[in-house]
């Protein structure tokens, strides 16, 4: 099974984030824009985990983070990533304690990686469009309020399951509190 270790929002927190960029749906309707329920981030995935080694894995990670501390996010902006297709994000400032969580998790599964990821919810995504499309699309980004504030008190484990296209499918199996 695919795994995910994520960090989940408050429906408060998916109701704001959408509200803001609600009228970039309408003017860019072409976007494949992701449904709020699948706003997360996500801070460690593991390939192809057998059923009967999950408890292992829930009870490692229930130690790792034994001593971790609830810590706040802030968004920081939103941003347009070009590569074989452009995908939208609303980037999170990354403070000490996300850093720890994340390089706790990432030193035990992957030591011979450094851990270097901004935390980061997905968008939307679509083919690379026309400069002036590009530029009009970064300008109604910078144009937008990024006050969100999201209270980490624990990270979820969950099943994904992905159909293809980006569309994907996460059911929370355990929740691990600080």
């Amino acid at each position: 099974m695919l795994l995910y270790c994520t960090i989940e929002l408050s429906d408060k927190n998916k109701q704001q984030i959408e509200s803001e960029i609600l009228y970039l749906f309408d003017d860019h309707p072409e976007y494949m824009w992701y449904p709020a329920i699948n706003y997360r981030i996500n801070l460690y995935s593991w390939t192809n985990v057998e059923s009967d080694l999950y408890e292992k894995l829930k009870e490692k990670m229930e130690s790792l983070l034994f001593e971790m501390q609830s810590f706040q996010l802030y968004s920081q902006e939103y941003v347009v990533k070009i590569g074989s297709r452009i995908d939208i994000f609303l980037n999170f400032q990354e403070g000490k304690q996300y850093r720890k969580l994340g390089e706790t998790i990432n030193n035990f599964f992957s030591p011979q990686i450094k851990f270097d990821h901004i935390p980061h919810i997905g968008l939307a995504r679509y083919k690379i469009p026309s400069k002036q499309q590009y530029s009009h699309l970064k300008n109604q980004l910078e144009k937008l309020d990024t006050n969100v504030e999201i209270a980490v008190q624990s990270v979820n484990l969950a099943k994904v399951t992905d159909f293809g296209n980006g569309d994907k499918k996460y059911d929370i199996i355990d929740s691990i509190k600080f």
